[in-house]
């Protein structure tokens, strides 16, 4: 394909990935992307992407069928849709003779997985996995760091995902992933990008595993005496429950928390500012939106519905999901999930991933012979540590601030899926290579069950 080539491609799943990441990419590098079909089953998304992007109405489907029915119709897809689907609707991809870019993960079974990256390398297509960490300039950087021998020989690893108690209640409890068998487990549907991003810094296969994990946190056991079913039938603990919906989708209590614990000073300062009086925040939020630093009112707000007015949340916190009382959902997902692991050239890591962080981001730890380094990757703070064995001096690389998910990956990963259709360079985040962490995630499932440690084939 020719480097100038812009590249068509269809999206199966308009909603936030599809529409405000792989989308919008479009709308802003013409040049690169365009996008000339959609898929989706509710109207509203399918018919504002639509719109959005200049798709004619016999290029907008309701379903994956009537889309797949129509032949190939772009050189490319973006599969954004729910865990479940991703193999079928991969496998009539690649059949038809689509490269695709998948939403993780390859598939919610170990043979599934396999299946569909051997289909991707006997129909020469390009498979990119959105696997975004790899993108990120945070890690990035550290692999850098790696590769340059600052650290010696690396010996051991440690790395957490710190799930905010507001983002596993909304992905894990009322959300899509909050039933196991419904969509898939917590450790393939988050784990799997930091398994990913250790096999890259490792620079080593896995070959051993193993996993526990503790009983959810959020159930009925936990519900305290008269919670009604939704959060707004009157709860009579309200006031005091950090899940409470009302707070946390209309006003944005819990992200702004969060975002106040900033080490930017003005945002922290305009963040504790509007928490102290809220009605400063209806005459802010304008010019606040143009600064992009109002996040709810995008994620994860407009999971609700089409209707993000006062009225219109309220409307869907009383009939849909995410009014539940979360101790009255049938959420099976594990609190925390802990992970050993052994790669084949000796390095160990750890691996801890949980939902009842105060704020959400992620942390890395790596000893070498020559150095250790300190990572943390939250919202509002970006930045490495170094820290040398023999002077005993350390040194920071702070980094920029990212607006975008995936701490700056988004875009990068994009340009990386189409310069590898181009030919002009392999995606870091190549199935074959992307298969790693999930033969990670599936046999720490079999440990989970099993409780012993389980080894991981190629």
């Amino acid at each position: 394909m020719p480097s100038n080539h812009i590249l068509t491609a269809a999206v199966i799943g308009t909603g936030e990935r599809g529409a405000n990441v792989y989308g919008a990419f479009a709308l802003t590098h013409p040049d690169r992307l365009k996008m000339v079909a959609c898929v989706n089953r509710t109207a509203f998304r399918r018919e504002r992407f639509a719109r959005q992007h200049g798709i004619p109405p016999e290029r907008s489907f309701a379903t994956d069928a009537d889309f797949f029915a129509a032949g190939k119709l772009a050189d490319a897809v973006f599969i954004c849709t729910m865990d479940q689907q991703h193999e079928q609707q991969t496998m009539e991809a690649l059949r038809l003779g689509y490269h695709v870019f998948l939403e993780k993960p390859i598939a919610v079974t170990e043979e599934g997985s396999r299946l569909v990256v051997r289909e991707a390398t006997r129909c020469q297509r390009v498979l990119n996995i959105g696997l975004v960490l790899r993108y990120s300039p945070l890690f990035a950087t550290v692999k850098e760091i790696i590769d340059a021998g600052t650290l010696g020989d690396l010996v051991s690893v440690r790395s957490s995902e710190n799930m905010g108690t507001w983002v596993f209640a909304h992905s894990f409890v009322r959300g899509n992933w909050g039933n196991i068998a419904r969509s898939s487990h917590m450790i393939i549907q988050k784990g799997c990008h930091d398994f990913d991003i250790l096999c890259w810094l490792v620079g080593s296969p896995p070959e051993l595993i193993s996993c526990t994990t503790s009983p959810p946190a959020l159930s009925e056991k936990q519900m305290p005496p008269g919670a009604p079913p939704r959060c707004t039938d009157g709860c009579p603990h309200a006031a005091s429950c950090i899940y409470e919906a009302v707070r946390f989708y209309r006003d944005g209590t819990p992200m702004m928390l969060d975002i106040a614990r900033s080490e930017n000073v003005f945002v922290k300062g305009l963040f504790r500012t509007a928490m102290r009086y809220p009605r400063l925040v209806g005459a802010l939020v304008p010019p606040m939106r143009s600064l992009q630093i109002v996040p709810w009112r995008q994620w994860p707000v407009n999971h609700l519905g089409e209707d993000l007015s006062e009225q219109g949340i309220m409307r869907a916190l009383r009939e849909g999901p995410f009014g539940k009382c979360v101790y009255h959902c049938d959420n099976d997902q594990p609190a925390s999930c802990a992970t050993s692991i052994r790669f084949a050239n000796g390095v160990t890591a750890t691996y801890t991933l949980h939902g009842m962080s105060y704020r959400d981001g992620r942390e890395l730890r790596i000893d070498g012979t020559k150095a250790s380094l300190t990572a943390v990757f939250y919202n509002t703070r970006f930045c490495v540590g170094i820290h040398d064995h023999a002077t005993g001096k350390s040194r920071t690389v702070k980094l920029p601030l990212e607006r975008t998910a995936g701490g700056g990956g988004d875009d990068r990963i994009v340009q990386g899926f189409l310069d590898a259709v181009a030919g002009k360079s392999p995606s870091r985040t190549d199935g074959s290579e992307a298969l790693w962490s999930h033969l990670m995630c599936f046999a720490a499932e079999r440990s989970i069950q099993s409780g012993q440690t389980q080894r991981i084939e190629a």
